[in-house]
């Protein structure tokens, strides 16, 4: 049984915003519903939601479709000053995906970068380039990762040759046990 939530409940994740954020609650976190023990999950973290949050200054778009929620956020082209994070709060192995909004005006070498654990439980990233003007209003599969808690998370920054979209990642329990996927591509 697959379910969706949104991931307002990512708030746990606070503490990791809290020395460089002046976010607060936008949900009383004891209203929060716990997560089914052993269901396969899918959990998307828009950019309207509390586990998203931004650096610098990004615009609010609703004029290309296919974004999830009310809006999207969109950065031009720039050197990597601005930067849009999507926080994960559990620990599993997660097929990550990203979703954006396509048009001949995006970054062509969008550069995602997935926090995760590697095989000796030790943070490390991965970056993952994108060609933003494709496969718009669709679920773009990042990879496979073990996310853990607080840390586990995905960044998108405009350093890219167009404008860079940030609208949603989706984070979907990864099926069977860990493999020795060394890069993350779920094969």
């Amino acid at each position: 049984m697959n379910k969706t939530k949104t991931a307002l409940f990512a708030f746990a994740s606070g503490s990791l915003v809290a020395g460089c954020s002046g976010l607060q609650p936008k949900v009383d976190v004891e209203k929060l519903p716990v997560t089914a023990a052993g269901v396969e999950a899918e959990y998307i973290i828009d950019n309207t939601n509390a586990g998203f949050y931004t650096d610098g200054d990004w615009k609010q778009s609703s004029v290309s479709s296919g974004y999830i929620g009310t809006d999207y956020l969109a950065g031009e082209s720039g050197a990597g000053e601005k930067t849009a994070t999507w926080n994960l709060n559990v620990v599993k192995r997660f097929d990550v995906f990203a979703r954006w909004t396509s048009h001949s005006n995006r970054g062509s070498n969008v550069k995602y970068v997935v926090h995760h654990l590697n095989d000796q439980d030790f943070l490390t990233t991965t970056t993952i380039e994108v060609d933003q003007r494709d496969f718009g209003g669709e679920w773009f599969k990042l990879g496979t990762f073990r996310m853990s808690t607080l840390t586990g998370r995905v960044t998108v920054s405009n350093e890219a040759d167009g404008y860079v979209i940030a609208d949603a990642v989706m984070f979907k329990e990864a099926a069977g046990a860990p493999s020795a996927d060394s890069d993350n591509d779920g094969m």
